[in-house]
């Protein structure tokens, strides 16, 4: 991620919580054929996903879900609670999302 980026992420946590670097899981190819498209099934992976990494304490040393959006996948990620963080297109038409999994417990 670039410098502006972290800050973003950075700029919600007190001045004290603040650091350089934050552990992050990235989802990558995150999708479901189009035939199945519609019937939730992508919602209701993405809940096992987020649930399976908050429970195992195999995970527990990271804190964000970050996915390189598609433009046309952005509703998807905001309705399962990711949030854009950066504001500009980046060259492959995508926008970097993210999810707290804070927000899990």
């Amino acid at each position: 991620m670039t410098n502006s980026q972290w800050k973003k992420i950075k700029g919600g946590f007190p001045e004290r919580k603040q650091f350089g670097s934050y552990p992050a899981i990235k989802i990558g190819r995150f999708a479901v054929s189009s035939q199945y498209k519609g019937r939730n099934i992508g919602t209701d992976l993405m809940k096992l996903l987020k649930g399976m990494l908050n429970e195992n304490p195999n995970y527990s040393a990271f804190r964000y879900l970050t996915v390189d959006a598609y433009l046309s996948a952005i509703d998807f990620y905001q309705k399962n609670d990711f949030k854009i963080l950066s504001e500009k297109i980046l060259s492959d038409h995508t926008r970097l999302m993210f999810f707290d999994m804070m927000e899990l417990e």
